[in-house]
């Protein structure tokens, strides 16, 4: 979570430094170009452009698992941030964020100087979703003749246009019809057609009467690559893309060793001579520009997030990690439970916390906020995380990332689903010991990968299809999934009966304590698709209901999705044995549930209640003190229950600590 204390915008204009020229923008869009076709193609146009500019073949648009898909791509390319924080994470634009992350052209007019501008768009969200009604001037396009191009020469005698946007799909269409290839003609000539439709634009800029007297930046880059008939996942075929830039204020030398999407907005802004506001939050830097016309670009500090908790299950510590703070003088406050515990030098990335465990038992919760402060403006911006420990007796711990997991096969490239390469290990039905699958009530059809409840490499499974599914950032590794939205992609596997898959942990053995399972769940939710999680005795009657998900009001998701949760359950019965049961059941093209993380625990006493009678008291601290004078065997208490401080052994550590723990409560 992002918090600014100050909406003060600071701005400064810089004089031209070239008298009597204005500065004017031409930024294209080509969806769906990969460098190396661009480089292979005949592109006289766009060769003029680079002779007089530069041309970087190796950017990425994607460094974070934002899907290769136009949806990210261009919320990315004109907002100047990824999508963790526009909020687009494929075409249907849920979750959007536009209004904290504006189009770079609402930037421009923040600066307190009017610009004209107008885009030429002919992928329509571009218009409706991402610019909305910001722009001042907008055509929209739907036919692949060039007629977006002569919508742009046209309007390029308009006197005072300062901003024209232009945005070619030829590219893109051409790829998902014959391939994204530097191999395949069909993709090279849509690429030779667009150079032509540039060459338009630039003929009819250079005809400008006052073209003597302005200074064009040409910006020309890509949404995403693409390789074989799609993109979508994370190869560096579908993350690479090109930035050329052209004009009279281009230079090499500021050019980064590594070039991102993100950093063309950033460009603009220092192009039209508008500082950096750190509370834009931008995740590029200016490139490009000659360094003697242009000062330094200020550096923002790295807000600290996402803020990352790891537990130490040997000493029981939280290990707190965050994004480096590029800028000086700032400092960081750590918050535990509300309650201040560290203040931390701006410079540092990480915090070993070691918190009190006494007195608690199930699992102990801990909720911690970072914040970033300025020592010298009052700029703050800060992160939080919830971190848990299990403090119970572990029964099972499984996160699946010990199968041996397979390349793809209706995935694969050339087949039904026709996106995976070959190299890509990362998925198997083959659960771990112990586990079990029962597809006997589903259909033996549909892509192979996902028939019935399987294990895939998170990469592997976002590389299928997005769909939201990399929002599953809780995930480790491999997950268990069961995707009938993926399985009926492959022969129209539903027309033939409903996806109906259990995933069944192994037999559990009880002691008469209560039971706590938890796990990290991922669900999206379309009917007639449900869920469920129950308890089930060695027979397999059913002894309890703990989560029922479907496209009913009154079930546990309300009706709606539920993404990215830890989820928790206290499981109480007289039976010494039970397993637990993942459902997915009554589907058909629908959406998708994926687990991981699964703990199950036998809860044990509070730590610290050594005499079991549910108090922390004078009591216990003396069983604990007979435990080290050796009266009391340690072997007859739980030893995450003598053992306080979780250093392997119960000593005079433990005691001092039970001691100043009773002294304070």
């Amino acid at each position: 979570m992002i918090k600014m204390r100050t909406l003060f915008l600071t701005t400064l204009i810089f004089v031209s430094l070239l008298n009597g020229q204005n500065k004017k923008l031409l930024f294209i869009g080509i969806d769906g170009c990969r460098p190396d076709a661009l480089t292979q193609a005949q592109t006289p146009n766009i060769d003029g452009l680079i002779n007089d500019g530069i041309y970087i073949n190796n950017a990425l648009c994607s460094i974070n698992g934002q899907p290769t898909v136009s949806g990210p791509g261009w919320s990315t390319m004109i907002t100047g941030v990824w999508y963790d924080k526009h909020g687009v994470s494929d075409n249907s634009f849920s979750g959007s964020n536009f209004d904290e992350y504006p189009p770079f052209n609402v930037l421009l007019e923040e600066s307190g100087q009017e610009y004209h501008t107008a885009s030429f768009i002919m992928w329509t969200p571009i218009h409706t979703q991402i610019f909305g009604s910001t722009m001042d001037y907008n055509e929209l396009h739907s036919t692949y003749d060039g007629s977006v191009a002569q919508g742009a020469a046209d309007y390029m005698s308009t006197p005072n246009v300062d901003v024209i946007f232009l945005d070619f799909d030829d590219v893109d269409i051409a790829g998902h019809s014959y391939g994204f290839s530097p191999e395949v003609d069909q993709y090279i000539d849509a690429i030779e057609n667009v150079d032509g439709y540039i060459g338009w634009v630039i003929d009819s800029m250079e005809n400008r009467p006052t073209f003597q007297n302005e200074d064009w930046l040409i910006m020309i880059t890509s949404d995403h690559g693409g390789i074989g008939y799609g993109h979508g996942g994370q190869t560096i075929e579908e993350r690479q893309i090109p930035i050329i830039m052209s004009g009279t204020l281009v230079s090499e030398e500021t050019i980064p060793e590594q070039s991102y999407l993100t950093n063309l907005v950033s460009t603009v802004l220092n192009y039209f001579g508008i500082e950096n506001n750190c509370e834009w939050q931008l995740d590029g830097i200016s490139m490009g520009l000659t360094p003697t016309e242009f000062p330094p670009y200020d550096i923002c500090p790295n807000c600290p997030g996402p803020l990352v908790a790891e537990v130490d299950l040997s000493t029981m510590d939280i290990i707190l990690s965050w994004d480096q703070n590029l800028a000086s003088d700032h400092t960081y406050s750590l918050y535990r439970n509300d309650e201040l515990i560290a203040e931390i030098d701006g410079i540092e990335t990480n915090y070993v916390d070691a918190p009190s465990l006494i007195g608690l038992n199930g699992i102990a919760i801990f909720y911690y906020r970072i914040v970033l402060e300025s020592n010298s403006t009052d700029f703050t911006c800060e992160a939080e995380i919830v971190a848990r420990i299990p403090l119970g007796i572990t029964i099972l711990d499984e996160n699946f990332n010990n199968l041996e997991l397979f390349p793809a096969e209706d995935e694969a490239y050339g087949a039904c689903g026709n996106s995976i390469g070959p190299d890509v290990l990362g998925w198997t039905h083959e659960p771990p010991e112990n586990w079990m699958i029962d597809n006997s009530n589903m259909p033996e059809v549909g892509t192979i990968e996902w028939r019935g409840w399987s294990f895939a490499s998170m990469d592997f499974w976002v590389d299928a299809e997005d769909q939201l599914r990399s929002q599953f950032i809780r995930a480790d590794g491999t997950v268990a999934v069961a995707d009938p939205d993926e399985w009926d992609d492959c022969g129209n596997a539903a027309s033939f009966g409903s996806y109906n898959s259990i995933l069944t942990s192994p037999l559990i053995q009880l002691t008469g304590q209560p039971i706590h399972i938890s796990f990290d769940s991922h669900y999206r939710q379309e009917a007639p698709q449900q869920v469920s999680l129950t308890v089930t005795n060695s027979s397999g009657e059913i002894i309890e209901m703990l989560l029922h998900y479907s496209s009913d009001p009154g079930s546990d998701n309300d009706s709606g999705d539920v993404l990215n949760q830890w989820l928790s359950f206290i499981v109480e019965t007289d039976e010494d044995e039970i397993y637990f049961q993942w459902e997915m059941y009554d589907a058909g093209n629908n959406w998708y549930w994926a687990i991981d993380n699964v703990t199950i625990q036998s809860q044990t006493p509070p730590i610290g209640d050594l005499n079991y009678d549910g108090n922390l008291n004078i009591f216990d601290l003396l069983t604990l003190a007979e435990i080290l004078v050796g009266a009391i065997s340690p072997d007859t208490v739980l030893n995450h229950v003598s053992d306080i401080n979780q250093d392997g052994e119960t000593n005079f550590s433990d005691l001092i600590l039970f001691l100043i723990y009773i002294m304070n409560h």
